[in-house]
C-alpha cells in the first residue's frame, strides 16, 4: 500500500469501523477522514496519526510512512522491556486509575518528592 490513506482505508474496513468512528477518534470531521483516505492523507497531522495508529492498533511508522509490518513492536530505545510491559499494563486501566497510578508515581520519584516526611 503506497500511501497513508490507503493503509488507514484497510485497517478500518479490517476493524469494522466506519468513517465516523474514525473521526471522532482522530478529532476531526468524516469529511477529514475521507479525504484522507482519497487524497492520500498528505494534511493529516502527527498527533492524529499516533492517535490512529494507536486505535488501529497498527505500528505509527507503518502507518504514516509504510515501513514494516502492521503489528511491528515500537521499539523504544533505552526503555526496558519490562517498563514497557508495566506502561502497556497501565495504559489497560480505566481512565481513573490510570490518572492516579500517574499521580502515585510522581509523588515517589525524586523530581516529585518535596521533601517532607
Amino acid at each position: 500500500m503506497d500511501n497513508i490513506g490507503k493503509r488507514l482505508k484497510t485497517r478500518r474496513l479490517e476493524h469494522g469501523y466506519n468513517q465516523k468512528d474514525v473521526a471522532s477518534v482522530a478529532g476531526v470531521t468524516n469529511a477529514a477522514v475521507s479525504k484522507w483516505e482519497t487524497n492520500g492523507g498528505k494534511s493529516m497531522s502527527a498527533l492524529v496519526a499516533l492517535r490512529l495508529a494507536k486505535h488501529l492498533g497498527v505500528n505509527p511508522h507503518w502507518l504514516v510512512l509504510g515501513e514494516g509490518n502492521p503489528t511491528d513492536e515500537v521499539s523504544a530505545p533505552g526503555i526496558s522491556p519490562e517498563v514497557l510491559q508495566v506502561a502497556r499494563r497501565i495504559d489497560r486501566l480505566p481512565q481513573r486509575i490510570r490518572d492516579a497510578v500517574c499521580d502515585l508515581l510522581t509523588a515517589l520519584s525524586p523530581e516529585g518528592h518535596n521533601g517532607s516526611h
